[in-house]
């Protein structure tokens, strides 16, 4: 016996008395009832959820999947129902109410890409509050922008939307929107000039009760477009919180809103011209420290230098010396060879190291400070030379 989807006819309805026809085992109970008002996961809209009172006990329905006209109805606990019992059905309202203007804005976004640009939606996802829709072309941030305005348009004008079983005589007047071949009764989603569109999800009766679709990001996917919106107060919450972002911004670089591009491309570039002014500052110190060492056979250094300096000033003290050790900041050390003795310097000295690199240089981090460090890299030297004699 096929399950009777009540919110086909109306979404509206929060709740509804039913009867237990049958339940499965699997690694959680599943009732099956004779009616629903719990739309099963499909079409990129998930389950609702919610529960049940059968008695008076309270039980959470945590998912519905539809299964050849059966509705299953998957509940936390359940040792106690049995078949023939009747409990009344009570959905969550809110995340039913946020799917709908999700699913209804979806329609609405899709339709006017499919008139405008004929883009045909490949996908689509309903999260927690955003909505994710696919495309089978790319499209420009101004084109997309500018669907998103019609869409808001549509909105505002508060226009009928009405889901329903046409007949067949009916259907083949009909030119709608679907993503895949469908056998049987056919559902239809209709927003009058704007769209319609094969559909067996939960939506709103006019379009005004969508409130506000925003389009928060758009990408590249597989050969088409990605686009995630949000809609109703999720869209509105996450616009309140965007304009306070900028509003903010502003406020850090004393400037109006509208003025915060222009300021942070200024500081951009700004930041540009100081690095690079510092990049010849430390060429300039780096020469100076090279310029200051006399020519020697080894020599171990402490330095006011990061790593990134401290690989261009040994490449510049390895003209002057044999082998070199560099102390610097953040207890980092770095070793260079001209002799390729590198490995075999920090091999001895590696009980104070730890690090990695070639035969002409190892770079790492000092992990155990020793005060004869610097006398251990030149006994180490020594012994190394010796041996090479």
């Amino acid at each position: 016996m096929e399950t009777q989807a009540v919110y086909e006819h109306n979404s509206y309805l929060k709740n509804l008395k039913a009867k237990i026809i049958d339940i499965r085992y699997k690694d959680k109970i599943e009732l099956l009832f004779d009616k629903t008002v719990f739309y099963p996961e499909g079409g990129g809209q998930p389950s609702d959820t919610g529960y049940i009172l059968a008695g008076d006990e309270r039980v959470e329905i945590i998912d519905a999947q539809e299964e050849e006209g059966k509705i299953w109805h998957t509940v936390e606990k359940g040792e106690h129902l049995r078949i023939g019992l009747e409990a009344e059905q009570f959905i969550d309202w809110d995340k039913r109410f946020q799917n709908m203007q999700s699913h209804s804005g979806e329609h609405i976004f899709s339709g006017l890409l499919s008139k405008y640009y004929k883009a045909n939606n490949t996908g689509f996802h309903i999260g927690k509050d955003y909505f994710t829709c696919d495309y089978d072309i790319e499209l420009s941030r101004e084109k997309l922008q500018e669907i998103e305005i019609l869409v808001n348009t549509v909105i505002q004008k508060n226009i009928p939307i009405d889901s329903s079983y046409p007949s067949q005589e009916e259907i083949e007047k009909i030119d709608y929107r679907s993503k895949k071949e469908i056998d049987g009764p056919i559902r239809i989603t209709a927003i009058p000039e704007v769209d319609s569109c094969a559909c067996c999800g939960t939506h709103v009766g006019s379009s005004g009760e969508i409130g506000y679709i925003k389009l928060i990001s758009y990408e590249r996917y597989k050969k088409g477009i990605r686009c995630t919106l949000k809609a109703g107060m999720a869209a509105v919450k996450y616009s309140v919180s965007a304009s306070d972002i900028v509003e903010e911004i502003g406020r850090k670089y004393s400037c109006s809103m509208g003025d915060v591009i222009d300021r942070l491309e200024k500081t951009e570039k700004d930041k540009e011209t100081l690095l690079n002014e510092i990049k010849v500052l430390k060429k300039e110190k780096i020469l100076a420290v090279s310029e200051k060492i006399e020519k020697q056979e080894n020599l171990y250094l402490k330095l006011d230098a990061d790593m990134e300096d401290g690989r261009v000033i040994a490449n510049e003290l390895l003209s002057k010396c044999r082998n070199l050790f560099l102390h610097l900041n953040k207890d980092q050390f770095l070793i260079a060879s001209r002799k390729e003795q590198a490995k075999g310097i920090f091999e001895e000295m590696k009980e104070n190291l730890r690090g990695g690199g070639s035969s002409s240089m190892v770079q790492g981090k000092i992990v155990k400070e020793n005060e004869n460090m610097e006398k251990d890299f030149y006994s180490c030297v020594e012994r190394n030379l010796k041996e090479e004699m």
